[in-house]
């Protein structure tokens, strides 16, 4: 018979058996659905090219500083440029904000300057039009931009006819040069406009300023590894050259992706691990039940071996029917993947779609469809292999008897099926304590003290104003930007219903933080790791007197900043408890002075107070060493600013009274990212909410497939054994035993599951370690609720089809065989 003859005949078989069809289809489906959706976002975030050519050969150059997390500095760049062998091309970029004035309301865009080398090195083809160009670099040309194609379709209603088009940015016309593709993003997909950046003298020369990150292309037959070596060496000779400035200071590389996606791959594959074995538990599930089918089928197999089948024929015969349910699973898996892919994508923010990049592009394609197809072979292989194995080999003498028991199994499959329940209950156990810590972990992390209260906080980012917003800057209009700022905090705190207002340079839990260089006074060395470079860099942010008021930020010991603390006079700072503790142990830091230029030429700030902890950068790190300085002291204007508003009332309602008094200052002012700071705490645990939400679904599948393994075997069984039954209640037993023995049998298999899977989950829930806060990677109370758990949920599930063993009727069962 060909294959075509066996899918006709599975076919007639599985259409006489539907519940059995119907219930293995399902549970093949909501496996395969769930690996295809997760595999879908995997491949969008980790397997898909952004965009770049031949992304293998492209590495991001970076720096550190005794022990610390650095960049790179304009001249360092120039130097490798022209002194480093290993690289094709070297490349810069450094943040710069746009506002766009469009048709409705001036909009705040993330952009990039670019280098002329960025689109080369990358190796980036627009969508529409081109890149930028060597001409687009020179002093006087044309301001010239590239957009995303996220804007090109948001902002520009993707006008096919926008290249070469001129729009208003900052205060010039900018000429849009071309448009990128949708799969392009760098270096993250914040950023949607690239310009060029025009190097001015002070930035040629300024040595001591490690601000930037550069990309470059490694040569053909040049490794990371002799790339790096050369980096090093370059990098000793360039601190003998200026040892003010680079001693201590060295270039690191890694590769552009790692730098992209490089701290979500182990988080990942981890999910996919865990998905991977819902559809394990699903194949087992689902063998199960053919494994129950083919001893009901024991007879059919024993007369066709008879007619002359040979044990080849009735195991193909038997795998084909499993493909056949498994064609189904699939399909109907791939309708479920939709679902679950719009469901993850629902559950990503603005910001974790941007801590996920590439995750908003997941979709349904060639690719994971051919892993869909590839797991629904291998869940036909799985589910079907043993039982059409076991169905192949009947015992014709007894199959082929009226009323014989081969039809009822015998001990040696009734113990493959208790094993099969065994490998699910342990399967499940490892998903089930995972999920545990990563809940325990989540619920840690909410309970931490942030460092300031984000109740009836409002909280929206300004740009500074377009006319003033140039590249380069002076002391003009860095004033009048501050006078615009402080006009800004002004008006917003006379709106009624505003308790304070601030203003700071970064936002805690914000997407971007800064850091900064310091020096301490009377410490060469820094006081603490000695050298003769003696800084150190800090986490940094300029603030405005009523900041931390408004933040509900503490201040321990000294005082907070004062409209006094302007321009002309004495410089002030403001550092965190922990910095406090770190540069001056023992000692009292009101009064210490430091500065984040030469000790050479200053200037010198004063530490006038010591503020509480706040958790900066994320939840689950300590409060770090923290600088604040006067916004209005500061010699460099912020390209943006965050209005932070405190109120007794729901903050959302004075989104429209602030929004106006802002407007008064400057009608065309944008004003992006308004949130409640209770909204920014949401967002910044969004992640680690996102990764315990998805392994606790996958959990709870884990469960109730597991609960449903462990009812259809003891139904199964109850079924078989009839016979059985009756004939011991005829001999006087009870009840209570026949439901004991069978309660037993189940429980046996439930326990001896558990045990493996606690054994399995303290191996694996160790992949697990950087995820958690406040738990271990074996916490015992979590490995002691799981399997209790698991242990009540299957006795549920097996007592149901238990109890109706105890219902039979001895004489009515006898009756039956």
């Amino acid at each position: 018979m060909s294959l075509a003859s066996d899918a006709s005949f599975g076919l007639r078989t599985l259409r006489r058996s539907p519940w059995f069809t119907l219930v293995a289809v399902l549970t093949l489906a909501l496996g395969i659905g769930a690996n295809t959706a997760l595999f879908s976002v995997v491949d969008a975030v980790l397997l898909r090219s952004f965009g770049y050519a031949d992304p293998g050969r492209l590495v991001q150059i970076s720096g550190t500083s005794k022990g610390q997390s650095s960049a790179v500095s304009v001249p360092d760049f120039r130097a490798f440029q022209t002194r480093a062998h290993s690289f094709g091309q070297i490349a810069t970029s450094q943040l710069q904000t746009f506002t766009l004035m469009g048709p409705r309301e001036p909009e705040n865009l993330w952009g990039q300057l670019v280098s002329p080398e960025c689109f080369a090195v990358l190796g980036a083809v627009p969508l529409m039009g081109r890149t930028l160009a060597a001409g687009d670099f020179e002093s006087g040309a044309p301001p010239a931009a590239v957009l995303s194609y996220k804007l090109w379709q948001t902002s520009f209603a993707a006008d096919p006819q926008v290249v070469g088009r001129r729009v208003l940015m900052n205060g010039e016309e900018y000429s849009i040069a071309g448009v990128m593709g949708p799969e392009f993003v760098f270096p993250h997909p914040v950023f949607k406009v690239w310009a060029p950046w025009r190097f001015t003298p002070a930035e040629l020369a300024n040595h001591g300023r490690h601000g930037f990150t550069l990309i470059a292309r490694l040569k053909p037959k040049v490794s990371r590894e002799a790339a790096q070596a050369e980096l090093v060496a370059l990098s000793q000779s360039i601190a003998r050259e200026f040892p003010d400035s680079n001693t201590g200071w060295q270039a690191i590389i890694q590769p552009i992706n790692e730098q992209v996606v490089g701290n979500l791959r182990p988080v990942l594959f981890t999910l996919l691990g865990a998905v991977g074995f819902v559809l394990l538990i699903a194949c087992l599930n689902v063998s199960n039940l053919a494994m129950g089918r083919a001893i009901e089928r024991s007879r059919e197999m024993a007369v066709r071996a008879a007619l002359g089948a040979d044990r080849i024929r009735l195991v193909r015969q038997l795998l084909t029917e499993s493909l056949l349910i498994a064609a189904a699973g699939g399909a109907l898996g791939l309708l479920f993947a939709r679902g679950w892919l719009s469901g993850l994508l629902a559950m990503l923010p603005s910001r974790t779609v941007s801590i996920l990049p590439g995750a908003d592009r997941a979709s349904i394609d060639s690719r994971v469809l051919a892993v869909s197809i590839a797991a629904s072979v291998m869940a036909a292989v799985v589910s079907g292999l043993l039982p059409a194995i076991l169905a192949s080999r009947p015992n014709l003498e007894e199959s082929l008897k009226e009323g014989g028991r081969a039809a009822s199994g015998g001990l040696r499959r009734r113990r493959l099926l208790g094993g099969l329940i065994t490998l699910e209950v342990a399967l499940s156990v490892v998903l089930l304590a995972g999920a545990g810590l990563l809940i325990r972990s989540f619920s840690n992390l909410m309970e931490v003290r942030l460092g300031f209260r984000p109740e009836h906080v409002l909280t929206l980012q300004i740009p500074s104003p377009w006319t003033d917003n140039a590249q380069q800057n002076d002391a003009a209009k860095t004033e009048r930007k501050m006078q615009f700022f402080s006009d800004v905090v002004h008006r917003v705190e006379a709106v009624p219903g505003v308790g304070a207002a601030g203003l700071t340079t970064v936002l805690p839990l914000g997407v971007v933080q800064i850091q900064t260089r310091i020096f301490l006074e009377g410490r060469p060395s820094g006081g603490l790791e000695g050298g003769p470079r003696g800084d150190f860099r800090v986490p940094y942010r300029a603030v405005s007197p009523n900041y931390f008021r408004a933040m509900g930020i503490p201040m321990l010991r000294g005082r907070a900043f004062t409209d006094d603390d302007r321009s002309g006079r004495d410089r002030v700072a403001i550092v965190s408890e922990a910095m406090a503790r770190r540069f001056w142990p023992g000692e009292e830091a009101v009064g210490k002075r430091l500065t984040l230029n030469n000790p050479a030429t200053g200037p010198w700030m004063t530490v006038v107070g010591v503020a509480g902890g706040v958790r900066h950068d994320k939840l689950a790190s300590e409060p770090d060493p923290e600088l604040y300085t006067s916004y209005i002291q500061t010699l460099l204007a912020p390209q943006v600013a965050v209005v932070v508003v405190r109120t007794a009332m729901d903050p959302v309602q004075l989104v429209p009274p602030v929004r106006a008094a802002i407007r008064e200052i400057n009608r065309n002012q944008p004003i992006a990212d308004v949130k409640t700071m209770s909204q920014v705490v949401s967002e910044a645990v969004a992640t680690p909410r996102l990764y315990t939400v998805l392994l606790a679904i996958f959990a709870g599948l884990a469960l109730v497939l597991a609960a449903a393994g462990i009812f259809s075997v003891i139904s199964w069984t109850v079924s078989q054994s009839t016979h059985e039954i009756g004939i011991r209640m005829a001999l006087g037993a009870r009840p209570r035993d026949v439901l004991g023995a069978l309660m037993g049998r189940a429980m046996f298999d439930v326990l001896a599951g558990a045990v493996v899977g606690l054994g399995g989950a303290a191996a694996l829930t160790r992949l697990l370690k950087a995820q958690l806060y406040g738990v271990t990677a074996t916490d015992p109370a979590t490995f002691l609720a799981v399997p209790a758990v698991l242990a009540a949920v299957a006795w549920m599930a097996a007592y149901i089809p238990a109890r109706r063993a105890t219902l039979i009727d001895p004489m009515a069962a006898l009756r039956s065989e």
